[in-house]
């Protein structure tokens, strides 16, 4: 039992730092600009869609927002509370989007890539681009949600139409969504491992 959760560990921690890796060189490619005609290319390519499906892109695109996502997940951690349920998953879904929110912020400007476009109707502008917090949020989200199989194809769907509602609604380019997606999973791995080291003193605080 001990051998296979040692195992599981291992595993973890080995994708944990293949996803900071791959989010680092993703990172230096957008910095030196090798990501820039791909990226410029689909925004032209997509950018008529946005007129056709902009209602239904701001929908999709504010359901990710950071005052949403936090409000279910202090919900969901709330509700599983109150039924006296084990809740260190939740408590780690919290704590892995208050990290992923931050060092989002904290790319954003030591990235400085500008926008493609910006738009009036954001609550909490952010007038740089890489990498998404909509999509690494809401990554953050299918990583602890998706217990069941159904409940994993519909967040990835979710996902999906999180990330192209950011490109079609000309927020983010392609690299600014895979760089969330890298960024939401690493985050996550990395809390989730950790998580045998300071979930149990933080539950007994509850």
């Amino acid at each position: 039992m001990i051998e296979n959760i040692n195992r599981k560990i291992q595993f973890k921690l080995k994708v944990t730092l293949i996803l900071w890796f791959v989010f680092v060189l993703l990172t230096l490619l957008v910095i030196l600009g090798l990501t820039r005609p791909l990226d410029t290319y689909i925004i032209l390519s997509l950018s008529e869609l946005d007129a056709k499906f902009g209602l239904a892109l701001r929908v999709i695109s504010f359901i990710a927002s950071a005052p949403i996502m936090f409000l279910v997940a202090f919900i969901i951690l709330v509700y599983k509370f109150t039924m006296g349920a084990k809740i260190e998953r939740e408590l780690a879904l919290l704590l892995s989007l208050f990290f992923v929110s931050a060092l989002t912020v904290i790319m954003k400007y030591a990235v400085a890539i500008p926008r493609p476009s910006d738009v009036g109707y954001l609550l909490f502008p952010l007038k740089y681009s890489y990498p998404s917090g909509h999509t690494s949020r809401f990554t953050v989200f299918c990583y602890y949600l998706g217990r069941r199989r159904w409940e994993q194809v519909l967040l990835i769907i979710l996902l999906f139409l999180v990330s192209m509602s950011r490109i079609l609604l000309l927020q983010h380019y392609l690299s600014d969504v895979i760089g969330g997606v890298l960024l939401g999973l690493a985050t996550s791995v990395s809390v989730e491992v950790s998580s045998i080291y300071w979930l149990k003193y933080l539950t007994r605080l509850l």
